[in-house]
């Protein structure tokens, strides 16, 4: 049905069409490794953000709660006057 040079020339289409396929593989793995990294990098971006932000909000935290310390002492201190005045 095929002469022998019709087979040869089948046999090396299908070495290109294997080479190909190895190619294309080899260049698939190589682009998904690069995305993974991408993708990495991005979460690794973020996390920095995100500790930033939570250490900003910790330190404003921490700032209200002073805030929050002296408002009290001074409530306790108007409370004592307030107390003295009544038993004067």
């Amino acid at each position: 049905m095929f002469d022998e040079e019709s087979l040869n020339d089948l046999e090396e289409i299908f070495v290109y069409v294997d080479l190909l396929s190895a190619i294309i593989a080899v260049m698939v793995y190589y682009d998904q490794r690069r995305v993974d990294k991408e993708a990495e990098e991005k979460v690794a971006r973020e996390g920095v953000m995100l500790q930033n932000e939570i250490n900003d909000i910790k330190s404003r935290i921490d700032g209200l709660e002073e805030k929050m310390d002296v408002l009290i002492e001074n409530l306790l201190k108007n409370n004592k006057n307030i107390d003295k005045r009544i038993n004067q």
